[in-house]
């Protein structure tokens, strides 16, 4: 019996000369004791946690409040 798996699929939006990092691999390199083999429960993906972490992983500030504001507008979409 074939078993059914629930998903999605999308084409890449990532250009050619980039790399796609995912959330949980900012949180590993920027939180200390940050355990990536957690699959769930994790209670280090806290809002402090994912938007300090971005002051870690990104050079300058302009990348760092582009990015802070797209995660502030998934957030506001997602609660509507």
């Amino acid at each position: 019996m074939r078993q059914h798996r629930r998903g999605s699929v999308s084409e890449s939006f990532v250009c050619d000369d980039q790399e796609l990092v995912h959330g949980n691999q900012v949180l590993e390199w920027s939180v200390v004791g940050y355990d990536s083999n957690l699959r769930f429960g994790q209670s280090d993906h806290s809002f402090d946690n994912i938007w300090n972490s971005l002051d870690r992983v990104f050079e300058e500030r302009e990348a760092v409040e582009e990015t802070q504001e797209g995660i502030a507008g998934y957030l506001i979409h997602w609660t509507r």
